[in-house]
């Protein structure tokens, strides 16, 4: 926890230090793992995160939140036979499970598939499913940026209303799960053209933000 903690400082580099030290106590601790994997993501380096992600999957492959992220990152990688494989894997349990959607959301975005991923956060929504690992945050992304393209941005702003009606009123109510989600709210209220709305919800989301902000970020 001391090693989660410094990396929300912006300090990866010295969560894996902590990485090492459970390592050393435990060297098949599933929380070594996690915190390798966790550092490696949050430094950028997909390479090194990828052999953790493996041992994580051996120690308990039905992790259906594990192989759908493992589906996304091979995505991303370009490595589209292995999303295919491990989308069939995370499915098998997982299909209707909000990480699980949001990581295949990302995959069909890396795909090139955005109108299927479109139709995938849409159900997801839908559904009501609760946010997990800022499920939310994708899924409204998503029918924000096909708003974009379609021209339907007044039935994106009914999903952010549903959704995340805490940033909406004339005292925006921002934690860590929703800050992201105030910025693309408020691009698309400036799409709308209310500019004022988009200005005050930036300006109360930063004042909450800076205090906090992670050294470095």
């Amino acid at each position: 926890d001391i090693g989660k903690a410094e990396m929300y400082l912006g300090n990866s580099k010295k969560n894996l230090l902590y990485a090492a030290r459970i390592m050393e106590s435990d060297p098949d601790s599933i929380y070594g793992y996690q915190t390798y994997l966790q550092s490696y993501l949050a430094l950028g380096h997909i390479d090194l995160a990828w052999p953790w992600c493996v041992r994580l999957m051996a120690s308990d492959p039905d992790d259906y939140e594990m192989l759908s992220f493992v589906m996304m990152a091979s995505a991303q990688l370009g490595e589209f036979a292995w999303a295919e494989r491990y989308k069939e894997l995370a499915f098998r349990t997982g299909a209707e499970k909000p990480a699980v959607l949001k990581y295949f959301v990302q995959t069909l975005d890396f795909q090139g598939r955005f109108d299927e991923a479109t139709d995938v956060a849409q159900h997801a929504l839908e559904a009501n499913l609760e946010s997990r690992w800022f499920s939310d945050r994708i899924f409204l992304r998503q029918i924000r940026d096909n708003a974009f393209k379609n021209g339907d941005l007044v039935g994106a702003l009914a999903w952010y209303r549903d959704r995340t009606p805490e940033l909406f009123g004339g005292n925006p109510q921002f934690s860590i799960d929703n800050i992201n989600s105030a910025a693309d709210l408020a691009l698309l209220l400036r799409k709308l053209g209310q500019e004022s709305e988009a200005d005050s919800l930036i300006q109360a989301g930063m004042n909450w933000y800076q205090p906090i902000r992670p050294q470095g970020g």
